[in-house]
């Protein structure tokens, strides 16, 4: 069986100019046999299967508040004081949900707040990037800041990027290149680039306070300056996220980057062998073993419920497209420069169970990694006869898509 592995292995190192190093482990679930093994405890870079440790520690937690105060009581439909939005570290909140909130404050009376629009973060999450995160990725979708009260994922369009307190600097150019240099506020955008262009919000906050301020106008509410403050006073209005489980099935299929890093920075540090930095994956100083990622989905089966099928909207939507495992797998992918993952499990809840972790690191070619992954999870279920619908070998002559 080893020896089979590593053929296809060996094959699939064919389309990589230099040899990347690899680890994995293969555990069936019913009795923790090995069924295939190689340097699973060698300390590698995760990428976003990372957030399979998040997602664990996460299970337990209680569903995230934002809410409202008022800083003197009310009289009548004026508030002679401030409002004050208060985060919860939700990072699902949306811009929907504050008016949600402007409309629960017009059912209350309220028509005329003589302060200021106050915003409060609430929880101190710490730096707004986390350790070893890629400068001159400031800008982009995937790695917002990190802000106890953020709005939409912490994006917004370059539309409306000015209104959000981003100054925009706009150069010719063949290619759509964008840049936060460090030291300058202004974000450089050169090249084409469509008015849908998501870029991350620099204040989180303040801009979760403009939107809240644009939803009380149109409810008919006259609030004042948005600007920084404390919650104090009397609540007036809370919203509740979705039940965590359900935030985590989503983010694990869209690889999450915010909810992961919100979420790692709300709870106790993980106690793993290895580095955890980060609770997205995102940096490079992270360091796990296969072990770790195949223990902890052994450990906590309901991990596999959460995770993402082949076909499913986000990271594993072309993955195994024309594989027979196509039905029989859900895992959590992962991808840097030169990095590849895939863990999850293999036949979840049959008899035939087996929970898988695959690192690759020094990988040139990530095409040919995710390839290498999907060909030996197929020889896995082929040679241990995991399957009836497995009656043949892998083929060598698959598409080569990016998956």
């Amino acid at each position: 069986m080893k020896r089979l592995l590593l053929l296809v292995f060996l094959l699939a190192l064919g389309a990589w100019p230099q040899q990347p190093t690899v680890s994995y482990l293969a555990v069936r679930t019913r009795d923790g046999a090995v069924l295939a093994e190689q340097d699973s405890d060698r300390l590698l870079v995760p990428a976003s299967s990372l957030k399979l440790l998040t997602a664990a520690r996460a299970l337990s937690m209680e569903p995230f508040q934002t809410t409202v105060w008022a800083s003197e009581p009310l009289q009548g439909s004026v508030l002679h004081g401030s409002l004050i939005l208060k985060g919860g570290g939700d990072p699902t909140l949306t811009r929907q949900n504050l008016a949600q909130l402007a409309r629960m404050l017009h059912r209350q009376g309220l028509r005329r707040v003589e302060g200021p629009l106050e915003v409060d973060p609430g929880l101190d999450l710490g730096l707004p990037y986390g350790p070893g995160w890629a400068w001159e990725d400031a800008p982009e979708s995937f790695q917002p800041l990190v802000c106890g009260l953020t709005v939409d994922g912490g994006l917004v369009r370059l539309e409306e990027a000015e209104l959000a307190g981003l100054a925009i600097e706009r150069e010719p150019g063949q290619v759509l290149t964008v840049l936060r240099l460090p030291g300058r506020r202004a974000t450089l955008v050169r090249g084409p680039a469509p008015s849908e262009l998501e870029l991350t919000v620099v204040e989180p906050d303040l801009w979760a306070g403009k939107i809240l301020r644009s939803a009380l106008r149109d409810c008919e509410i006259e609030v004042g300056p948005v600007q920084r403050g404390r919650a104090r006073g009397e609540l007036l209005a809370t919203h509740r996220s979705a039940p965590v489980r359900e935030i985590l099935r989503a983010a694990l299929a869209t690889s999450d980057n915010l909810v992961f890093e919100m979420l790692h920075r709300q709870l106790p540090a993980p106690e793993v062998a290895g580095r955890v930095v980060d609770g997205c994956g995102l940096s490079r100083y992270n360091l796990v073993t296969a072990r770790t990622l195949v223990g902890l989905l052994l450990r906590q089966r309901e991990l596999g419920d959460l995770l993402p099928a082949p076909g499913d909207p986000g990271t594993m939507s072309r993955r195994f497209a024309d594989s027979p495992l196509k039905l029989a797998v859900r895992a959590k992918t992962g991808t840097l420069g030169g990095v590849s993952a895939l863990a999850g499990v293999l036949y979840p809840g049959q008899e035939n169970e087996v929970c898988f972790a695959l690192l690759t690191n020094g990988c040139l070619d990530l095409k040919a990694a995710k390839i290498w992954e999907e060909r030996f999870l197929e020889t896995l279920a082929y040679q241990r006869g995991s399957s009836a619908r497995m009656r043949v070998a892998p083929s060598s002559s698959r598409g080569g898509a990016n998956r």
